[in-house]
């Protein structure tokens, strides 16, 4: 059994985002600290303890800069068997499609039983790559998964849906985006990581898997606009709940 991770490298969560002031394009990243997007430590964990379980291989593929390759080391780190870093340069910022299309051509000469992914991106908050690249790959998907058991061709899994629990089986290969909840992400020691800089990385570059992914071109960034002041309201619980229902529906239109 061979398991695909797909990989996303995020600023971190508690990073300063500044916008370059003579490219408004860009963000000012040379301080910033990279991380693997936090939802595909939950897509790793599942591939290395599933490949465990069934005597598999696992593979993680990341499009990226150079800096990406740290992504996939620290994959690695976890258990990840290989890695492939698909090179871009900074003025190719690939959508979710194009990053499927690429994805999905990296992996013609050889299909993997499951690919995996986290549910999202948080720096962007795209969350299609997982039906996208489904679709270019002619395999089922299954979205937002927070318990997964791999029984032969099959997987079994389990999504939240309006506070109840879908169950859900599918013949693989296929598709599955993982969310928070699906398991603990194991922490690498420091052998695990000593190893990791021993695995194999291939790199590829866009134009040698047909270049689809230069095809979009950040215009301008801008910061979110401030919040305006809150409102206190005071007096009896009466008042004030009277008060709250006629700001909510004549000033701030919450209902």
């Amino acid at each position: 059994m061979l398991i695909a991770v797909i990989l996303r490298q995020v600023p971190d969560t508690e990073a300063d985002i500044v916008i370059h002031p003579e490219d408004p394009t860009r963000i000012i990243g040379d301080d910033i600290k990279w991380i693997m997007n936090p939802y595909d430590e939950f897509a790793v964990e599942a591939a290395v303890s599933t490949a465990e379980e069934h005597s598999g291989e696992t593979l993680a593929i990341c499009i990226g800069s150079e800096k990406a390759e740290s992504v996939i080391r620290t994959a690695m780190a976890m258990g990840i068997d290989a890695g492939l870093l698909i090179r871009r340069d900074s003025d190719n910022n690939p959508d979710i499609i194009s990053e499927a299309k690429v994805i999905a051509a990296s992996l013609k000469e050889q299909m993997p039983d499951l690919i995996l992914c986290g549910r999202e991106y948080i720096d962007t908050g795209d969350d299609g790559i997982a039906a996208a690249l489904a679709e270019f790959l002619h395999v089922p998907h299954v979205l937002n998964v927070n318990k997964l058991t791999v029984d032969s061709d099959q997987i079994q899994v389990e999504r939240e849906v309006d506070g109840d629990t879908l169950r859900i089986s599918m013949t693989l290969p296929g598709v599955v985006s993982c969310q928070k909840g699906l398991n603990e992400p194991r922490y690498p020691n420091l052998m695990a990581v000593r190893k990791a800089q021993k695995k194999p990385l291939d790199i590829k570059s866009l134009s040698d898997l047909g270049d689809d992914a230069a095809r979009m071109r950040y215009i301008a960034l801008s910061y979110p606009p401030a919040r305006s002041a809150g409102r206190l309201v005071k007096g009896e619980p009466e008042d004030t709940a009277r008060q709250a229902a006629e700001w909510l529906t004549r000033d701030a239109r919450a209902f």
